[in-house]
C-alpha cells in the first residue's frame, strides 16, 4: 500500500516511515513520526494500522489519552463535544489521501 510521506495531525506534520521487518505500528508526538510495520500484512491491515496511529496521535495531541505512557495501560476520555472535534482532526488528516475522483462530485 502506498502511504503518504507525511500527514498533518492537529496542525503538526508527522513523518511516515514503513518498517518492512515488523508488523506493528507506533507513533510519537515528540518525534512527530509514525512507523508502520508492513511485514506479512495485507493492504487493509497496513491501512488499519496507519489509521489507528493517526487517531491515537490526534487523541494524544488534544490530551484525551491518560495513563503511564504505555498504550496497553492508556485510557481515552472525552465528552461527545470533544469527540466531534476529534473526528474533525482525524478527517482533516485523512481527507488529503482520498482519490480526487472519489471526492469530486460526491458532496465532499
Amino acid at each position: 500500500m502506498k502511504l503518504p510521506k507525511t500527514v498533518r495531525i492537529c496542525g503538526k506534520t508527522y513523518a511516515i516511515k514503513k518498517h518492512r521487518e515488523g508488523s506493528h505500528g507506533s507513533g510519537g508526538v515528540f518525534e512527530q513520526e509514525i512507523v508502520i510495520g508492513t511485514k506479512g500484512l495485507t493492504n487493509e491491515r497496513v491501512f488499519e494500522t496507519f489509521l489507528h496511529e493517526v487517531v491515537e496521535l490526534a487523541a494524544c495531541e488534544k490530551n484525551y489519552r491518560y495513563g503511564c505512557g504505555h498504550s496497553e495501560l492508556s485510557v481515552f476520555v472525552m465528552s461527545h463535544k470533544e469527540f466531534e472535534h476529534h473526528i474533525i482532526d482525524v478527517a482533516t488528516a485523512i481527507f488529503p489521501m482520498l482519490d480526487k475522483k472519489w471526492t469530486k462530485g460526491s458532496g465532499l
